[in-house]
């Protein structure tokens, strides 16, 4: 019982000093403009990954478990992402967010898994399974620098955030269907793959719709004024869309989306901006998830490249799947992109590239593959260098390509 109470002392203590530090954080880097607060969690977490994993302080080396992610953090911030957005607004974008997150992961997907299979010799179903892996996008790290940027307007911001949740649930389906290939290839049947992928993304959505109009409807009939309810009824309706999709065999994360601009659309009366309330509770949820989500991501990052040699090759080839797949797919869909019936311009093109910086879902997807797979360490090593590369180094990239196109 002692040491029960010294845990949660530790663990009480540690809470503070983090708040602290954002605080600090936060203050500074919005003074110094160089990197956004979020990425310096990331550098702060792989600064306590260093120091923990090669033992310099008795510090718990952190690990970033798939379960967790996946269940605890993704619907929260899907939905946290997607329940300002006006789909009234959001349709006009909505063609180019789709093609740029199917066509453009498919060809970001084969183009990756080539390079990977070039380096390692691996085979293609499991170069192709990889390259999907490592094609979801976290638009979070953008995010902060698109934030009342008036270089950018708000049908460019709703695409490069719209078209990154989309491609979330776009690579999650790749992987079930890669992971058969790799794994049960036997099993393998292209009409069902087709069959079943369609019957996905149709039943998130219909799922989606109707749980955030459902859950529009019970605020209504209980006079759902106050922001406890509100934000009661939200929280449920995130987590439960995800969870009944998973459960229905769906894709939970385009069921939260669809459920958040559901909830968030009022046909019979036009838009109407979320409550001011909720959305400052709201703000604060995303903001913690967030943090905590971005400094495990830095505090396991030893600890997932050190499964296996990193090598010159390795971060050259790492370097090379981080940036060329996604421009060169960018590069390649310009024609057939319209942002609000302008045609994309070459620094639309290099926007949309630079804001696929990858994040926690790669590595909870490679995580949830068997522990005796033998390129699970390979995967994990490449993934954690790609995920460092382009949450660091994307933002300022993103800031000058801002400032000339402003």
């Amino acid at each position: 019982m002692h040491d029960s109470a010294l845990n949660i002392e530790a663990i009480l203590i540690a809470g503070v000093l983090g708040l602290i530090a954002l605080n600090a954080l936060s203050y500074y880097s919005s003074k110094q403009k160089l990197l956004p607060s979020i990425i310096w969690t990331v550098l702060i977490g792989i600064v306590y990954s260093f120091i923990s994993h090669f033992g310099f302080l008795p510090l718990p080396e952190l690990e970033l478990k798939p379960e967790i992610v996946l269940f605890l953090f993704v619907p929260l911030l899907i939905f946290a992402s997607t329940h300002t957005m006006c789909l009234y607004h959001f349709r006009r974008i909505l063609g180019a967010s789709t093609i740029l997150a199917t066509v453009g992961i498919l060809i970001s997907m084969v183009l990756g898994g080539m390079i990977f299979m070039a380096v390692t010799g691996a085979g293609l179903a499991v170069s192709m399974l990889f390259g999907a892996i490592i094609s979801a996008t976290d638009p979070l790290a953008i995010s902060a620098v698109l934030k009342g940027n008036t270089s950018i307007d708000e049908h460019r911001k709703l695409l490069i955030e719209g078209e990154s949740i989309l491609n979330d649930g776009f690579v999650v389906a790749l992987f079930g269907i890669f992971s058969v290939l790799a794994f049960e290839p036997a099993r393998f049947s292209a009409l069902e793959v087709v069959s079943d992928f369609f019957i996905d993304i149709a039943g998130a959505l219909a799922l989606g719709f109707l749980l955030g109009r459902g859950s529009r409807l019970l605020l209504r009939i209980w006079h759902g004024h106050g922001y406890t309810l509100r934000m009661n009824m939200t929280i449920a309706l995130a987590y439960s869309a995800f969870l009944l999709a998973e459960g229905l065999g769906f894709s939970g994360v385009i069921a939260v989306f669809a459920a958040a601009l559901a909830y968030g659309y009022r046909p019979e009366g036009g838009y109407h901006p979320p409550e001011e309330d909720q959305e400052h509770v709201w703000g604060y949820l995303e903001y913690v998830a967030n943090s905590i989500l971005f400094f495990l991501i830095g505090a396991s990052f030893f600890g997932v490249i050190s499964q296996h040699s990193v090598s010159i090759t390795l971060i050259a080839a790492a370097a090379a799947i981080a940036v060329l797949p996604r421009f060169i797919a960018v590069y390649i869909l310009r024609p057939t992109l319209r942002i609000y019936k302008e045609k994309a311009s070459s620094g639309d093109v290099k926007l949309l590239a630079f804001s696929g910086s990858r994040g926690a879902l790669s590595v909870a997807l490679i995580l949830l593959l068997p522990e005796d797979f033998m390129y699970r360490p390979l995967f994990l090593a490449f993934a954690g260098i790609i995920i460092l590369m382009t949450l660091v180094a994307y933002p300022p990239i993103v800031s000058r390509i801002l400032k000339g196109m402003g």
